[in-house]
């Protein structure tokens, strides 16, 4: 998840407004400030329609990188 990728993780979040998300992490492999701020934007329109925005399977590579900015608690994350 970087800026490449980004424009296509905001369409997928823009398609699911309106019903709880969970974001399935298992595959992702890399994410910087971009892929950071896809998933913050997203969590907080979430939040503020009072929905659900939770990650699964974060690799213990992009879940240093989450804690790293201080996103740890941020995001619900589950196993």
């Amino acid at each position: 998840m970087d800026l490449a990728a980004e424009p296509l993780v905001t369409e997928a979040f823009t398609r699911c407004v309106g019903r709880p998300v969970v974001v399935d992490m298992e595959q992702v492999t890399f994410i910087d400030s971009s892929g950071l701020r896809a998933l913050v934007v997203a969590h907080r329109a979430w939040a503020h329609n009072e929905l659900d925005f939770t990650l699964r399977s974060v690799p213990e590579r992009v879940l240093r990188t989450i804690n790293t900015a201080r996103l740890g608690d941020v995001f619900p994350i589950t196993p």
